[in-house]
């Protein structure tokens, strides 16, 4: 992964929204928008649903955003699910972020 920080992705924050029916449903809300390093680890299968094909993508950020799984990143259009989250083992000032492609 290039050590540049060049792509601009958005931070994305669960919001609950009235779904009428006196329960809610969940929509995501950008929360910050940052520039990060974005790595392609390529697709993969989503075991119940057969073929379905899902991009894996780890993004490099600095750690100045506190990230928790319940967030999902958007980047180019595309909303992502944080998988993992952990530093860069030589500098924590990084954070090294893996996650997979959000389908409706």
């Amino acid at each position: 992964m290039s050590s540049e920080l060049s792509e601009r992705i958005e931070i994305l924050r669960p919001q609950r929204v009235p779904d009428g029916g006196g329960g809610y449903a969940i929509d995501y809300v950008a929360e910050a928008e940052l520039y990060a390093g974005v790595q392609r680890r390529g697709a993969g299968r989503e075991r119940l649903a057969g073929s379905v094909q899902r991009q894996r993508v780890r993004f490099k950020l600095r750690t100045e955003s506190e990230l928790l799984y319940e967030q999902r990143l958007r980047h180019q259009g595309t909303d992502y699910r944080i998988t993992r989250i952990s530093d860069e083992g030589r500098n924590d000032a990084f954070a090294l972020v893996d996650a997979e492609e959000v389908r409706a």
